[in-house]
């Protein structure tokens, strides 16, 4: 903290000034239809739309004209986007947040003017809803969360000269720090013609960025006055009533031992709008049924898996809460809460969630109350962050804190202090560090040191070096560490723009090395070097080349199978990778990796194929396989870890869909279905009927076949949820 606080005295106090657009208040009234021709509309200015890709400041193909304006109630968005081939349109779904490719009109809006957080409002000319948030100025992409989910109203057209749009957002719905009668705020807008990879963007954001028309700091910032603040309650119970069933194969006495529960459950969540700029959540008997299951995944190294968050109680402005520190290790992963390490979940009786922002400050507060389950006791989870903006509009500095305390007292304490400096237009310095207190532990060595500094740049020359030291008796009690010890990376890349008549649209030669240090005695037990170079083309393709040398000291042996272990040694890999994409916004896409080279002392191949098909806005099929083959003794011993998944999305309309997914690890020998029908008539009131089957098959497309399966478990569940809302002034 001492060195957070040297630093903020001594550096320069940078500010980036830009013009303010003020936005057109309505004084007419307008006809939420989709076709944005009333009077009221044809008053206001389009936004000036520039080419993004293929070709940054290209001509401009197709005609677009995107207006912005409010009334004391709702921020309105229109859109007149002409098609000069409009058979060729692709509204690809009719899904609530289904990305499927294709056509889309998005505006992405910064409403704490923070630099960091954009919500994101998105259709298609299929016309459905497509919400989300990106968190860290767009610079993770794991921080983008596509299940953030909020109350608008969209409308769509379409003619033979193109498509038309109307999105219509209430202030009840949008969180922002006022002053005064006068609220700031960054603005995005983008079209997408999918079939061309056409993005059209405003303002004329460079692609200098990995992710730049994500980058809240480049949002042109608007203004608007003088509209009426309500502060709305939004009051959802839900009732829930289902079947499960668990049958499980017990090796002792070669029987099975069948459980059957009938369920019925009931629960509440409060949506309490405090004020423009504070939310509280209330939750009590919380139920996640409809949550869609988790991907499967390989584990084939020694460490952790990480599974992304997806339960909506926790979505909100969910990046002031993420405490990142190296490869995906953060302080803070709620998949702790209501989950067990196994991902079955734990009964949550209720908690209480608080997120806001005062004046320079965010806030973020939670606690969590589970239920006793089998062996694993009640448990407390609470969470403090707050962070403070310094010395300009990119930089801060923070502090976390976490508890989990257990109905047998035994508790864990973790806290760490963060800031992150904007030193110039593309560098940053990032200092964190921190301790946890163990109730059942010495507490001896049980600290992380965190330090990096960055050039943010996709264009010309990008780098980073970082360190980070995690002792071994540092414990988060509600976080994921995903290796300890001294790591130390870099790297560096230079990006290339060809110019507008070439093929390529970015050509970026890549190193990265990293040594992961042991904290005994600082020897290396990893040493990991890549040459990459990635390329992406005009016509939407990407293709990533990439030579792999991997250094990797095992002093204790790991199985990767029941029956294969990893033996103690030292070892030396050499991987060759390549990945080709086709254009994302295509009906039909795909994605291919090989990797082959070698892997403890055998050789490894795996080849990756990713294929989605829209053939109407009313079907999506996709499929994953990951032929996975690991070979020892010269080919003697081979072990199959593949990966398959074939999912279908079927939509009547943009109330009913019906997603699907069937899925096998043939590592672990699980097979799984999801398969959840919902029927959303508005935001906050659906219907849902789930039915999930998980079976252990030993043998099924294995090489090791048996007659029983270990164990089986399925469940039905239909959920309802009615959403009131009650408005204060």
């Amino acid at each position: 903290m001492r060195i957070i606080l040297c630093i903020f005295l001594l550096m320069p106090a940078t500010t980036f000034a830009q013009d303010t657009l003020r936005l057109v208040k309505l004084e007419h009234p307008i006809v939420f239809d989709g076709m944005p021709t009333e009077e009221a509309w044809q008053d206001i200015e389009p936004l000036p739309l520039v080419m993004f890709t293929p070709t940054y400041k290209g001509v401009l193909t197709e005609r677009s004209e995107i207006r912005i304006a409010y009334n004391n109630q709702y921020l309105f968005l229109s859109g007149k986007l002409f098609d000069s081939d409009s058979k060729r349109m692709q509204g690809n779904t009719l899904v609530r947040d289904g990305d499927t490719g294709g056509d889309f009109f998005n505006m992405f809006i910064d409403t704490f003017n923070d630099n960091e957080t954009l919500w994101y409002f998105g259709t298609m000319p299929s016309g459905p809803r497509l919400d989300g948030e990106v968190a860290n100025d767009g610079e993770n992409p794991q921080l983008y969360n596509p299940d953030w989910n909020t109350f608008w109203d969209v409308k769509t057209v379409q003619t033979d000269s193109g498509w038309f749009a109307e999105m219509r957002i209430p202030f009840t719905s949008l969180r922002f720090n006022p002053k005064k009668n006068e609220i700031v705020f960054g603005l995005i807008v983008h079209r997408l013609v999918g079939r061309k990879f056409e993005r059209q963007i405003f303002p004329a954001i460079p692609p200098n960025w990995s992710y730049s028309p994500w980058k809240a700091s480049q949002a042109r910032k608007v203004l608007i006055k003088d509209i009426e603040i309500r502060k709305p309650v939004y009051i959802t119970p839900y009732v829930l009533s289902g079947f499960s069933e668990d049958r499980k194969f017990e090796v002792p006495s070669s029987t099975y031992k069948n459980s059957n529960q009938f369920i019925r459950e009931a629960g509440l969540d409060v949506k309490y709008v405090l004020s423009p700029n504070f939310t509280l959540d209330v939750t009590v008997n919380t139920d996640f049924a409809q949550v869609e299951a988790d991907n499967f995944q390989a584990n084939i190294t020694r460490f952790s898996l990480f599974f992304p968050e997806k339960r909506q109680f926790f979505q909100e402005r969910a990046g002031v809460f993420s405490f990142p520190t190296s490869g995906l290790s953060n302080l803070f992963y709620s998949r702790t809460i209501g989950l067990t390490k196994e991902g079955n979940p734990q009964s949550v009786l209720g908690g209480v969630r608080l997120i806001g922002r005062v004046k320079n400050v965010d806030i973020g507060f939670l606690t969590m109350q589970t239920d006793a389950l089998d062996i694993i006791p009640a448990e407390n989870f609470g969470v403090l962050r707050v962070r403070k903006r310094v010395l300009n509009r990119n930089s801060y500095i923070g502090v976390l804190a976490t508890s989990r305390i257990d109905g047998r007292g035994v508790y864990n304490f973790t806290y760490g202090l963060d800031g992150l400096f904007r030193t110039s237009k593309q560098n940053f310095l990032y200092l964190k560090g921190g301790q946890s207190y163990t109730s059942t532990k010495e507490n001896d060595k049980n600290y992380f040191l965190y330090a990096k500094w960055e050039k943010r740049a996709s264009r010309g020359l990008g780098y980073f070096v970082e360190a980070d030291k995690t002792s071994d008796g540092f414990d988060p009690g509600i976080g994921f560490i995903y290796r300890r010890n001294l790591v130390l990376n870099s790297a560096i890349t230079y990006g290339i723009f060809p110019g507008k008549n070439k093929l390529v649209r970015s050509l970026t030669p890549g190193l990265t090395n990293t040594f992961y240090l042991r904290n005994i005695d600082s020897s290396i037990e990893t040493q990991f070097t890549e040459i990459r170079l990635t390329t992406s083309f005009k016509s939407g393709a990407s293709a990533n080349l990439a030579v792999q040398r991997t250094y990797d000291e095992v002093v204790q042996a790991f199985e990767i199978r029941k029956g294969t272990s990893i033996a103690v040694g030292n070892y030396v890999f050499n991987n060759f990778q390549l990945t080709y994409g086709t254009n994302v916004g295509s009906r039909f896409r795909v994605t291919t990796t090989m990797d082959y080279g070698d892997y403890y002392g055998g050789s490894k191949q795996t080849i990756n194929i990713s294929p989605a098909w829209n053939p109407s806005k009313h079907l999506e099929v996709s499929a994953g396989y990951i032929f996975n083959r690991l070979a020892f003794n010269s080919g003697r011993e081979t072990i199959h870890a593949d990966l398959w998944n074939i999912s279908s999305v079927i939509a009547l309309d943009t109330r009913w869909s019906l997603k699907s997914v069937v899925q096998y690890n043939m590592l672990t020998q699980k097979f799984g279905i999801n398969s959840r029908l919902r029927l959303n008539r508005k935001e906050g009131n659906d219907l849902y009927i789930v039915y999930n089957y998980l079976d252990t098959v030993n043998g099924l497309l294995s090489e090791s076949p048996s007659a029983l399966p270990d164990e089986k478990s399925w469940s039905i569940r239909l959920k309802y949820t009615h959403t009131f809302v009650l408005h204060r002034k």
